[in-house]
């Protein structure tokens, strides 16, 4: 056997044994649940129907906290009630996070409210948020609404039916439809 075989073999065989170890160390920390398959974890296992009953007779076994995994995506399932307010009311700020978007940093955009995790720039997000969408300052907004939905029934009057579509679609996407604030024709 040639000295490179020997070594690429030995590479490998290093490898495997890292990533047993590192889901073992991973699985170490992570509330009991039912055994799952290489790769697909508990994919087949995972209840198509009655989830509720399915995990209520796995709490039976391993507590009313369990893991699951599914194609790499690790799920906590609470299945009492007191264990819910313990761990997402009293706890909460501990253990709810976003999802993180990996291909959402990779290509570079800029984080919105609904995609950043929680922390100081989401708080700041939130914020600036909620100082122009309190009940107070939507008030604000109701003059040009108001204006809005008249330039909408006008330009719907005036026009042909086959033409509608245009005007109602750029309600719903303002940045695809045309300017604000003049009546289309």
């Amino acid at each position: 056997m040639s000295v490179i075989l020997y070594y690429f073999f030995a590479f490998a065989s290093a490898l495997v044994a890292l990533a047993f170890w590192r889901q073992r160390r991973r699985a170490s920390i992570l509330p009991p649940g039912p055994p799952g398959d290489p790769l697909i974890g508990h994919l087949l296992r995972m209840p198509s129907t009655d989830s509720a009953l399915v995990f209520h007779e796995w709490s039976k076994t391993y507590g009313p906290v369990m893991h699951l995994k599914v194609l790499g995506r690790s799920m906590i399932i609470l299945d009492s009630y007191q264990t819910a307010v313990e761990l997402l009311d009293k706890r909460g700020i501990t253990y709810s996070d976003r999802p993180k978007f990996t291909l959402y940093e990779l290509l570079g955009w800029n984080p919105s409210l609904v995609f950043l995790q929680y922390g100081k720039q989401f708080n700041i997000h939130r914020q600036m948020h909620q100082s122009y969408l309190s009940r107070h300052k939507a008030e604000d907004f109701k003059p040009m609404q108001t204006q809005e939905a008249r330039t909408l029934v006008q330009n719907l009057l005036d026009s042909t039916p086959d033409k509608y579509e245009k005007f109602v679609s750029r309600y719903n996407y303002p940045d695809r439809g045309g300017s604000s604030n003049h009546v289309q024709r």
